[in-house]
């Protein structure tokens, strides 16, 4: 029975209560991927890591692994980032959910995505600081780096409406066609520009 602590950063992706006062924590990690860890007692008022396994959260965390049969368990948390702007504001709440969905419906467990671990935290920290509206933007860059590292690339040269060449820097967006639209199609109505 081989029994360890591992070291990780990780982000809060969502959680399951578990018992009376426990949780089971969704996490992205960076060094392991996705895993799923006990956090025994989070639910008590008492709780040494109450508040800490809240979704969006990054955090430096310790877990304990006593073998491959039995699940993480969560031992130590250091927040490193936690928005309650993110609860606040709606707008950025949708934002930050769709991030996270994406790496909960696409990325398999224990799948190590160092540079999509990296995507999403930045992308987290970026959407904290800018303003509500700016967020949709945020989330239509997010999606085309995602799909990229996920191993597609979608074509961002011709015009989802006309078919045009798009140029560099002359892209807009249409909030019902897609992502982009060349200089000419960006007038009609209809269309969102970055």
């Amino acid at each position: 029975m081989s029994f360890r602590y591992i070291s990780t950063e990780a982000i809060v992706l969502n959680s399951i209560q578990f018992g009376e006062g426990h949780r089971i924590i969704n996490l992205f990690t960076e060094d392991y991927g996705k895993l799923e860890a006990s956090a025994f007692g989070v639910r008590k008022t008492k709780s040494r890591l109450g508040g800490r396994l809240e979704p969006f959260t990054i955090s430096r965390l310790v877990l304990y692994h006593k073998n491959d049969e039995s699940p993480y368990s969560i031992r130590e948390v250091e927040v490193r980032f936690q928005n309650s702007a993110f609860t606040e504001d709606y707008r950025k709440y949708t934002v930050a959910s769709a991030l996270i969905e994406s790496v909960i419906l696409f990325v398999a467990k224990e799948q190590v995505e160092v540079d999509l671990y990296r995507l999403l935290s930045d992308s987290l920290l970026v959407l904290s600081r800018i303003p509500a509206e700016k967020s949709p933007y945020l989330l239509a860059m997010y999606e085309i780096k995602f799909l990229k590292l996920m191993g597609y690339n979608p074509d961002t040269t011709q015009c989802k409406r006309c078919g045009g060449e798009v140029k560099e820097g002359m892209a807009g967006m249409d909030s019902f066609h897609g992502f982009p639209l060349c200089k000419a199609c960006m007038t009609r109505p209809g269309t969102s520009r970055p």
